[in-house]
């Protein structure tokens, strides 16, 4: 090879695994305090709370789409917080295999928009 081929070749390079470190998403490291095994960030700051989530969160879960998140949203209005990922295949276009695909993704918090206690509907 002549060397302007090299040059051009390793500029080429360098510059597709710039774009590709640009793009790529920040890694994160557990930092742990000396003396704890505690980490400083919690797991369930990556993960979607689905009792509190809203239909535009929720479509970030793969197979939601539009229609299915306000199937949760109404499933979560009508019958409370989730407690498990197994419930979410009770939700209308949900299967147990989506539920258990998700089980990485969301977490649960005992918040909820759920129904109040004592309404007449």
């Amino acid at each position: 090879m002549n060397r302007r081929f090299t040059g051009v070749l390793f500029a080429c390079i360098a510059a597709a695994a710039l774009c590709l470190l640009a793009t790529m998403p920040p890694l994160r490291q557990a930092g742990f305090a000396q003396g704890n095994d505690t980490p400083y960030f919690s797991a369930k700051e990556d993960r979607i709370d689905i009792n509190t989530a809203p239909a535009a969160e929720l479509r970030c879960l793969p197979g939601i789409g539009e229609k299915k998140a306000q199937a949760i949203l109404r499933y979560r209005a009508q019958n409370g917080p989730f407690s498990s990922a197994d419930e979410l295949a009770q939700v209308e276009g949900i299967s147990l295999r989506m539920a258990e695909e998700f089980r990485d993704l969301i977490c649960f918090s005992s918040e909820s928009s759920g129904p109040i206690s004592g309404s007449n509907r």
